[in-house]
């Protein structure tokens, strides 16, 4: 419409969650308080401070302002990220057809099931904005996924994280990042973060959505997935980029967030000392592992694992991988020395050593 019609303003507006009899009536005082979690601003929006932002434009309109959809969300929509919405019925998938729950008079033969995932449609609306030349996507969905078991049916809430192509657009400033593992991790260690969720990384396993990635467990309950998705396990796309995502339960994350309470504490007045290991260890042992191992081992110094270099190849054994650790170690109470330094990253050592044969690269 802006393109159609240049000489008038084109706004459009997108609100997140807000209070409505509607949401009062439908939504249970706990999933109100799941969605706030997931606010930045830890509350659902009201209809009088969206007219307010929508009065506020048409009085004083921006002169060069059209053609946008503006959200209005709490900051919900950041990062150049933008929630999409997809239909709960989708085409049956005979291969899944024992754990679908179908629809009994179907509207068409492309509505005959309730979706079990909601990355089916993350992928779908990739492929449509790559085929009308948009091909940085950052999608994100919240919705229901449906699964028929034995006794009964089940219904679990979720939020699904997807990108693809490069983190911006193409411009002579930017410097032609493309979306890729790291990026999507980065967000949901941002979301954990402001929940308050101390996670522990573990190898994917039973996801066949995913080509590879990792699980998100906190207090012995798993709540998230994210890596690369395996794009033949969806029909009809023909993606050529790499598409990576992310998968929250809703409850499970809640329940972790709650059990996880937020601890603030005030800036160590005390140096911070660093150290660092070159670790050679089988090539099946994941950087994860090493660093749940360092946190369990050091719980009361050990404040930073950093991983700084991974090799393979020339001067190195074959089956085995070069991993090069950085150590934070603070107390918070005085400054240490270098002989509780050298107790810890030496414990650190031992049981890296008995746990995955690790040895010192010369």
């Amino acid at each position: 419409l802006s393109l159609e019609f240049p000489e008038t303003q084109v706004i459009g507006y997108r609100p997140g969650f807000f209070k409505t009899k509607l949401t009062e009536k439908n939504l249970s005082k706990p999933e109100i308080d799941k969605i706030s979690n997931l606010i930045p601003l830890n509350r659902l929006g009201t209809p009088e401070e969206i007219s307010k932002i929508i009065l506020n434009n048409i009085i004083n309109p921006g002169t060069y302002l059209t053609g946008q959809i503006i959200n209005i969300d709490g900051g919900l929509s950041t990062g150049g990220f933008f929630e999409i919405y997809n239909n709960s019925l989708v085409k049956l998938n005979e291969s899944e057809a024992d754990k679908t729950i179908t629809i009994v008079n179907p509207l068409s033969q492309d509505l005959t099931a309730m979706r079990t995932n909601l990355f089916e449609g993350l992928v779908a609306s990739m492929q449509y904005n790559i085929n009308r030349k948009n091909e940085n996507c950052k999608f994100f969905e919240f919705g229901n996924t449906y699964h028929k078991e034995v006794d009964e049916n089940n219904e679990t809430k979720q939020l699904v994280i997807g990108v693809t192509g490069g983190q911006n657009e193409n411009h002579w400033r930017s410097n032609g990042l493309r979306n890729d593992f790291f990026f999507i991790k980065g967000v949901i260690q941002a979301i954990c973060k402001r929940a308050g969720i101390e996670s522990t990384e573990h190898e994917l396993t039973n996801q066949k959505h995913f080509k590879n990635g990792i699980t998100l467990m906190s207090k012995n309950t798993v709540f998230a997935h994210l890596g690369q998705l395996e794009l033949s396990t969806f029909s009809d796309i023909t993606i050529e980029n790499e598409v990576y995502g992310a998968e929250i339960d809703i409850e499970a994350f809640q329940k972790v967030a709650l059990l996880n309470a937020k601890h603030i504490k005030s800036i160590s007045k005390f140096p911070s000392v660093q150290r660092d290991l070159a670790l050679l260890v089988d090539n099946h042992v994941s950087f994860a592992s090493l660093r749940n191992v360092a946190q369990e081992t050091e719980k009361k110094l050990l404040t930073s694992i950093q991983l700084f270099d991974v090799y393979e190849g020339k001067g190195i054994p074959k089956g085995k991988t070069s991993y090069g650790l950085s150590f934070t170690f603070n107390d918070s109470r005085k400054t240490l020395t270098d002989k509780q330094i050298d107790k810890s990253i030496n414990k650190i050592f031992e049981r890296m050593q008995k746990e995955f044969g690790a040895e010192l690269r010369a």
